[in-house]
């Protein structure tokens, strides 16, 4: 029997496999899903595998997604200096409450990252518009300073990230650049990995173990 999580019962992240015993029960040790669910396939001893099967537990934690539907990032343009809406996304915790407390960004592009990116802010877009509006929520940010190096990293702080079970989210990361960065120019920000997340909760979900 192998072991995935997927969002959608297509095993898109392998986590493990186990023998299943006589008697037809198993057990299988598991750790950092990326998904929220858990699906497995069961090879037979002529080698025929099966089709994935039905979800066998909801993990708890954090989901987070574009909020457009989109995967991974995109390259875009600086259509303005100051208030650039560069990350639309929706977190949706799991099973649990989930306080998030940092989040690492990754940059990239033609403008220097490093002194050409003057602040960056994260917010929580209460009036679901897309944009920033006094009616937001200021998560943390930093000002007066870029990424670490071009095409680098930079670590933004919460001061109060808490979502609550089951209720999506939309936070909007949003970038001031320096007067001398062209209009145009070119650039890409991006959560690297689920790992760039810190949350507490049971987000990251460490370690369990499946049996049937």
């Amino acid at each position: 029997m192998q072991v995935f999580s997927d969002p959608g019962g297509e095993g898109v992240q392998y986590l493990g496999e186990t023998t299943v015993l006589a008697g037809g029960t198993w057990s299988a040790p598991v750790a950092n899903p990326v998904f929220m669910m858990l699906t497995a396939t069961v090879t037979d001893l002529q080698g025929s595998t099966s089709e994935f099967g039905g979800f066998l537990v909801d993990t708890g934690g954090l989901f987070v997604a574009r909020t457009d539907g989109g995967t991974g990032s995109e390259t875009a343009g600086v259509e303005t200096r100051q208030g650039r809406v560069v990350l639309d996304l929706t977190l949706t915790p799991v099973n649990t409450d989930v306080l998030v407390t940092e989040i690492e960004f990754k940059a990239e592009g033609t403008l220097d990252d490093a002194t050409q990116i003057l602040a960056v802010r994260l917010y929580a877009d209460r009036d679901d518009t897309g944009t920033v509006t006094e009616l937001d929520d200021l998560l943390g940010g930093v000002d007066g300073q870029g990424f670490d190096a071009d095409d680098g990293s930079l670590v933004v702080r919460l001061e109060n990230g808490a979502l609550a079970n089951g209720r999506p989210e939309r936070w909007l990361l949003v970038l001031d650049f320096a007067g001398e960065v062209r209009l145009g120019a070119s650039f890409r920000v991006s959560i690297p990995s689920a790992n760039a997340i810190a949350a507490g909760g049971t987000y990251p979900f460490v370690k369990a173990t499946l049996g049937g």
